[in-house]
């Protein structure tokens, strides 16, 4: 199943979730958006300083927060159920006037485990804002190029491996609470290999931290049947994809997770 990608907060440089100092921050779902059993949410949260408590029943992303500045960029994820209330995160450590923002992306074809691969965040100043490589271990995984600064400014000229090929920019959105800020983020399926390193460009001279995370799709399901001639062998599933196997001595393509089976007959063959 294709990972693709739903609904987003809007662009904007000042009206994405945000506020100032310490306290509670409401991270709104995309307008328009109703949350949808099994879809994929995921909320990057970029700080001037401090942190963000995780959201009830969300998952922060493996390393997050990043980076060992003061600025720092969060993840959180949850595979949504359905009629979810929008969430919340607790800011602890910040001084008055420090800005924080949120922005939200949903996804829909995202397997159970979403978090295929996470990289090792990047820190800087000025543009562009930059993450290294990393090598998903699904195939056609959807790698992300998560993005937070310490200025309202617009991204665009997102790459991986320098290329923009495929690539595509999804979210934009910054907050002018206290001294501003913005998070962004860009895509592209990654049929396998490295992704190659993510670049995004940026007017802002401020503080930045950028990082790559890949989500595995979730399973195509299909029905295969196959008949064993010579053995009087019926056999007919709805398998999942995964590794592929030979039944030895039959010819008959397998794959790795049968989720269902029919009945079967076999006459003097013992099947695995």
């Amino acid at each position: 199943m294709a990972i693709a990608y739903q609904a987003g907060t809007a662009k904007t440089n000042t009206a994405a979730p945000g506020r100032t100092g310490n306290g509670d921050l409401t991270i709104t779902f995309p307008a328009g958006y109703t949350p949808t059993a099994n879809h994929f949410a995921l909320i990057i949260l970029y700080h001037d300083q401090g942190t963000g408590s995780t959201p009830t029943n969300w998952t922060q992303v493996t390393g997050s927060p990043w980076a060992t500045g003061t600025a720092k960029l969060q993840a959180f994820w949850k595979t949504l159920a359905g009629g979810e209330s929008d969430p919340v995160t607790t800011i602890s450590g910040s001084n008055t006037n420090i800005s924080h923002c949120a922005n939200m992306a949903i996804y829909s074809g995202v397997h159970a485990t979403p978090i295929d691969t996470v990289g090792t965040a990047s820190e800087g100043t000025g543009t562009p804002m930059t993450a290294g490589s990393i090598d998903p271990t699904a195939a056609n995984a959807m790698v992300l190029g998560l993005c937070g600064r310490g200025d309202n400014e617009d991204a665009s000229g997102q790459t991986f491996n320098a290329s923009s090929t495929g690539v595509t920019e999804r979210l934009d959105g910054g907050t002018n609470a206290g001294n501003d800020s913005q998070v962004s983020m860009y895509d592209k399926t990654i049929a396998s290999g490295a992704s190659g390193n993510g670049s995004a460009t940026t007017s802002a001279t401020d503080p930045w931290v950028s990082v790559l995370i890949a989500l595995a799709p979730g399973a195509t399901l299909y029905s295969a049947a196959a008949t064993a001639i010579g053995v009087g062998l019926n056999v007919r599933s709805t398998i999942t994809s995964a590794r592929a196997a030979t039944a030895i001595g039959l010819g008959v393509l397998t794959k790795r997770t049968i989720i269902h089976t029919l009945p079967s007959t076999a006459i003097g063959v013992a099947l695995k």
